[in-house]
């Protein structure tokens, strides 16, 4: 059962929390913070959608086709996600924060920004 929402540009992705958790240090470490019931949001702020649903596609198959475009953009956010079988080298692009807050009983935000250097 489908049992978490991820919101990313106001469209939804539906996933299950546990494989989320198994695939991702970040997801984990939410979930044990956090911990969320069934039919629980998160809302990926400055995440695109496209990106995400190809991280979630990469979690659930293991692979992936991600435009060229998309490549930086794709492996910065697997980075900052910690997604397991994903790495990239930070010295190409500006360091990046996240942070969480509960928004409300059943909604999580997940804020990832690329800091001012």
């Amino acid at each position: 059962m489908l049992d978490i929402t991820l919101f990313c540009e106001g469209r939804k992705i539906r996933a299950h929390k546990l494989l989320l958790a198994a695939c991702s240090a970040y997801f984990k470490e939410l979930f044990e913070l956090v911990p969320l019931q069934h039919n629980h949001m998160i809302i990926c702020s400055n995440i695109s959608h496209d990106v995400m649903m190809s991280l979630v596609q990469f979690m659930y198959l293991g692979e992936v086709e991600v435009p060229q475009e998309h490549l930086a953009e794709f492996f910065c956010t697997a980075d900052k996600l910690s997604i397991w079988g994903l790495t990239y080298d930070p010295s190409d692009q500006p360091a990046a924060t996240a942070s969480v807050q509960q928004t409300a009983s059943q909604c999580v935000a997940v804020n990832l920004c690329a800091a001012d250097v």
